[in-house]
């Protein structure tokens, strides 16, 4: 069975304990890798927890994400996981959840005074420590280019800190970028892009910076197409995953360095927190964000990250 079709289904374990409960575990695309990691990891747990889940999956709409939200507190959940979420678009549904006594706790989403637990990563550190990576590596001089995603508040904070970084850096131009908006075919949005920057600066691009992994897969792929490989070209990208590791390893790819951010363990921690609270545990007295380190993996250190 599809765990992240849009429909719904729940999963029932057998002589749960008392204090178990249903939890609905939303995300937004489940075609993004970081996404559907987070809703498995978050699953796994809640079963392993003795809970009920409902797992759903927008597939990149925001008007089925908004019913999706609905859904589940007309449900009666008793607590809810939202893996990248959209805090100010449905600002609405989390206050209402919030009155119905539903907690909320959010994954890589951004802050919403309606949610008591934030996970997330720093990104304005991610963004910083990427952006000084891929200055080194072009020895401060040369022409970048960016693909940047702006609907996610991770990452679009890590391009705000990009930006104030190469403002300061006098001799790194960035001579084209592309900004995905289409979140629904995302992957086609992304290729289109990268094929324009290419098509009009890939005889002077020396590095690209790219917002999350997923896109930087896509590029990578255009780039292998076209006999494009590191030598010519390095990037820098965020999240984390076995396919960009495997990239990292191989030296045909452009994909130099990315930043771990754990999606699994932020799931974990978000079950525990609801289990906490369905045994009774006050919710915290406002909202409070708990924030994860993102490792640097590049070829020094590629092979620790890789499983076999």
């Amino acid at each position: 069975m599809n765990k992240f079709h849009a429909l719904a289904f729940t999963v029932s374990m057998i002589a749960a304990p008392a204090q178990a409960g249903t939890i609905g575990i939303a995300i937004f695309q489940g075609s993004a890798d970081t996404q559907e990691r987070v809703q498995h990891a978050a699953a796994d747990a809640a079963l392993r927890a003795g809970h009920d889940v409902i797992l759903r999956n927008a597939n990149g709409s925001l008007e089925a994400y908004h019913q999706i939200l609905n859904e589940l507190i007309d449900q009666r959940v008793d607590a809810m996981v939202l893996g990248m979420g959209k805090p100010q678009e449905t600002a609405g549904e989390l206050e209402r959840a919030q009155r119905q006594g539903i907690p909320v706790v959010t994954i890589t989403t951004g802050y919403s005074p309606y949610v008591p637990l934030q996970l997330d990563a720093n990104h304005y550190n991610v963004g910083a420590d990427s952006a000084l990576y891929l200055m080194e590596t072009l020895g401060h001089s040369g022409d970048m280019a960016t693909i940047r995603y702006e609907k996610n508040a991770g990452s679009r904070m890590r391009g705000r800190t990009l930006d104030a970084v190469i403002a300061e850096e006098a001799g790194v131009r960035e001579v084209a970028s592309h900004t995905m908006t289409d979140t629904h075919d995302w992957k086609r949005d992304v290729r289109r892009g990268a094929t324009d920057i290419m098509e009009n600066h890939s005889g002077t691009l020396r590095a690209m910076w790219v917002s999350f992994d997923g896109q930087a897969v896509v590029v990578d792929d255009l780039l292998q197409e076209h006999g494009i490989g590191r030598d010519r070209l390095g990037m820098v990208t965020v999240d984390g995953s076995q396919d960009v590791y495997r990239r990292i390893a191989s030296p045909k790819s452009t994909i130099i360095a990315t930043f771990a951010i754990p999606f699994e363990a932020m799931a974990q921690e978000a079950v525990s927190h609801i289990d906490l609270w369905l045994s009774g545990k006050e919710l915290p007295a406002k909202p409070t964000t708990v924030y994860f380190d993102a490792p640097m993996v590049d070829a020094s250190n590629v092979t620790t990250f890789l499983r076999p």
